[in-house]
């Protein structure tokens, strides 16, 4: 929409005029709107992958694990040709201007499964606090934390102006492990001002094709 159109716009922008030399040419602007144009080309198959991607993380909930990596792993090999072909667009735009614009590159190549990846990040969390109450046991789960985090740091996103997501996603998971009764006060005073709607399947049905239709 609009609002997500602006947001990748105003992000990019900030990278574009703090990273570049090219910011201080006007007529070379057009340099910004190639990578923009992929970003939300890119993005445009994220919404179409939504359902895909909300399906994983209610495996991650049931604590499916093994279905989540199936799961995972079928994505990452229907998408992988597409994937590709986004990365090589980058890199070529990359080298025909001379600018990294990190913000787009992170972005793409994230290859459209770092969301499901951030989620199985996120489920490690409450087995590996689980473990460090008995080490006698091992620690699968945290050593795979701690390798998968230790990835992403070697690896960081941005322009340095905003929080990784995964880490967000880390915090927010402790949190939720820390202070249940914390956050389930809060989702009951939420409940509280926005009501629970209950749809009857028509009604579900009639949501879902109205929803398709604004693609």
């Amino acid at each position: 929409g609009i609002e997500e159109f602006t947001t990748i716009t105003l992000g990019g922008g900030t990278d574009y005029n703090s990273t570049t030399t090219q910011s201080d040419r006007g007529e070379l602007l057009y340099t910004l709107l190639d990578f923009l144009r992929l970003r939300v080309r890119y993005d445009r198959i994220c919404w179409n992958l939504r359902p895909v991607i909300l399906a994983h993380k209610l495996l991650i909930s049931h604590e499916n694990d093994s279905a989540a990596h199936i799961w995972r792993e079928s994505l990452t090999e229907r998408i992988q040709e597409e994937a590709n072909m986004f990365v090589t667009r980058l890199q070529k735009l990359q080298a025909q201007y001379s600018i990294r614009m990190r913000t787009v590159a992170d972005r793409v190549q994230e290859r459209f499964v770092h969301p499901m990846e951030v989620d199985h990040l996120r489920s490690l969390v409450k087995p590996s606090l689980e473990e460090s109450k008995d080490i006698k046991l091992g620690r699968p789960c945290f050593d795979e934390l701690l390798l998968k985090t230790n990835e992403l740091l070697e690896n960081p996103s941005g322009a340095g102006l905003e929080v990784p997501s995964w880490l967000i996603a880390l915090e927010e998971e402790i949190e939720l492990l820390r202070y249940p009764d914390y956050i389930k006060h809060d989702e009951k005073r939420l409940r509280e001002v926005i009501p629970q709607i209950k749809l009857s399947y028509d009604e579900l049905q009639q949501q879902l094709t109205w929803w398709l239709e604004q693609q």
